[in-house]
């Protein structure tokens, strides 16, 4: 079936609302997870804020928590400068 050309007005295109810096969910930055006290501290003492908490049989270094996931990213890239090419953001518990 045969419409016809269109008539030349568009409808409003749909656009997104902007994405907020927080999203309301605690995230970390992990750093490292160590088996040896050791190992967990001399990784805490590369970067300033770095923390330790001993899970089971082991030790996990991490900076945060922060408030939402793109301030946690903004920190894991900092971590990647640092050398902790392996950081990654988890969901604080």
């Amino acid at each position: 079936v045969w419409l016809g050309p269109a008539d030349g007005t568009a409808p409003n295109p749909v656009t997104k609302a902007p994405v907020a810096s927080t999203d309301g969910t605690a995230y970390i930055v992990q750093l490292g997870a160590f088996s040896d006290k050791n190992n967990a501290e001399s990784a805490q003492n590369r970067i300033d804020d770095a923390q330790i908490d001993k899970r089971g049989a082991l030790y996990i270094v991490y900076l945060g928590p922060y408030s939402g996931a793109a301030a946690a990213e903004s920190h894991r890239q900092d971590a990647i400068d640092a050398g902790f090419k392996d950081a990654i953001l988890k969901r604080a518990n």
